[in-house]
């Protein structure tokens, strides 16, 4: 006897938890907990609203509920996403119609068998009904004739198989407990990093400095991650171009003068840093997210002049008398340092990150000293 087959579709109203590591490395982990019907036999799960830049791959699915009663059996990733020149794509060797307005107002209908897709989309015209105009296209009309690059609105009968709105998983299970099961979902999504950045304000007299860390989640893995428990991990990783939009800290956040309690907790994890946000947060598609790593005040600072000697060594030859060469200045480096530590207000290690500098003048504006990457 056949086993029964049921398809379900389970969309992020599902969605029960989700955790979120974000890496440095334009990358994170996700982990997805929701809960699915199924039933016994043959299950079809389509598994809607994930990263347009999941990594196939890496995915892992298995029931909490009853890990040894479901068993994955196929597991395929469809992103054949529905618009226009997929829809064209599709529909070669099928029937389709032009619908073209002239500038009198008369209607024409070019009806007949699409023969390819098109190669490019040139542009928007009025001409013809208006929209967009698609190149290469080649209409074999239901009278023989042959039109090279018709315009017009198109229409078609029905829609082609094989197009989803939104990236989708869809799972072949084999299941032999039937009912409400809690599932979780893990993989790896690109298009998504974060870094961090410092804003430290000096005192008066350059003794002191307020410290405000703050984290930039840049997401554009094509997903929101809503009501997420986030965390960040920090190692020793190659830097990255900076991407667009991600450079700066608010101004009005360089006012805090009271420590705050640190709403990110660090602990090691192997040979990186972790950090776990307290609470939950909603990373949308598209964003760029800044929260506060950390906001420590009176950090006791000193300010130092360095010669950076080393960088002015080069090989030259004995010359003769009078044929030397002049006497070059040399400009010393400012800096400033801290001791990251409890009794200094401090104490959790720092996610490499630029630091930014700022004192106020006499009149209580902030001007920009400098930056430097710690």
């Amino acid at each position: 006897m056949a086993q029964a087959q049921h398809q379900v579709t389970s969309t992020a109203q599902d969605t029960r938890g989700v955790s979120l590591t974000v890496y440095n490395q334009n990358f994170a982990v996700v982990r997805e907990n929701r809960q699915i019907t199924l039933r016994e036999g043959v299950n079809f799960v389509r598994y809607e609203d994930v990263a347009a830049q999941i990594d196939p791959t890496s995915i892992s699915f298995k029931s909490l509920t009853a890990p040894n009663a479901v068993a994955v059996r196929e597991q395929n990733y469809q992103y054949d996403l529905l618009n226009p020149i997929s829809i064209l794509n599709k529909s070669v060797g099928k029937t389709v119609r032009f619908r073209q307005v002239h500038p009198d107002g008369k209607v024409e209908v070019l009806e007949g068998t699409l023969l390819n897709p098109p190669t490019a989309v040139v542009g928007r015209t009025d001409a013809g009904g208006g929209g967009n105009v698609y190149q290469g296209l080649v209409l074999r009309l239901n009278d023989g004739r042959i039109v090279l690059n018709p315009t017009g609105q198109i229409e078609l009968n029905e829609l082609p198989e094989g197009l989803v709105s939104r990236p989708s998983l869809l799972w072949k299970l084999e299941v032999d407990r039937a009912g409400v099961h809690q599932t979780q979902v893990s993989y790896l999504a690109n298009g998504i990093t974060w870094k961090a950045d410092y804003v430290a304000v000096v005192n008066k007299d350059e003794t002191m400095v307020d410290l405000t860390g703050w984290v930039t989640i840049d997401n554009r893995s094509g997903a929101t991650y809503r009501d997420a428990q986030l965390q960040l991990l920090a190692g020793d990783v190659r830097r990255v171009p900076e991407a667009p939009g991600m450079g700066g800290v608010p101004m009005e956040a360089m006012a805090l003068k009271r420590a705050a309690e640190p709403q990110f907790q660090e602990e090691a994890f192997f040979e990186y840093h972790l950090y776990t946000l307290q609470g939950t947060t909603t990373v949308r598609d598209n964003e760029t997210k800044q929260m506060t790593l950390l906001s420590a005040a009176d950090v006791r600072v000193t300010r130092k002049l360095v010669l950076d000697a080393g960088r002015r060594w080069w090989v030259q030859g004995i010359r003769a008398p009078g044929m030397g060469a002049d006497t070059q200045s040399v400009k010393l480096n400012i800096v400033v340092e801290m001791r990251n530590s409890q009794e200094n207000n401090m104490g959790m290690p720092l996610p490499r990150g630029r630091v930014r500098l700022y004192k106020a003048d006499d009149r209580g504006n902030l001007q920009f000293l400098g930056e430097d990457l710690i």
